[in-house]
């Protein structure tokens, strides 16, 4: 039984829109934690060619990014995606403490269609 209103404890940000495809290294728009005690990020992956690598970054000045840790995301995307892996959604919760938060796509000479959301959220609680 619903007994939240998740719309006024959720914020969502498309940090990648659905784009034809990237064919060079992309950098999503980063979000700010400041405030959120967590944040999903999902990944919605449509045709792959070749082998793209696609990770979660994150900051504490939204200008320096590095690749979060295994340890601070509840679920680490494959090494390089492959056309196996068409049409596949991906979830990873960000545990990490840095203030901000992206995905980037690899240019490894491919191509993939992808689309990137953000959920943060703060205030949720939910009873077992």
């Amino acid at each position: 039984m619903a007994t939240q209103d998740l719309k006024n404890r959720v914020t969502i940000t498309q940090s990648m829109a659905p784009k034809a495809t990237l064919t060079a290294a992309t950098d999503g728009a980063s979000v700010d934690m400041s405030g959120f005690e967590g944040c999903l990020v999902i990944y919605n992956i449509g045709v792959v060619a070749g082998a793209p690598i696609v990770i979660l970054q994150e900051s504490d000045d939204d200008s320096t990014f590095t690749t979060v840790a295994a340890g601070d995301q509840s679920t680490t995307m494959p090494a390089a995606l492959s056309t196996s892996l068409d049409v596949t959604t991906y979830e990873a919760a960000y545990l990490g403490g840095k203030r901000y938060v992206r995905p980037r796509v690899s240019d490894e000479g491919t191509s993939i269609f992808i689309a990137v959301t953000i959920v943060q959220s703060s205030g949720l609680h939910i009873n077992a």
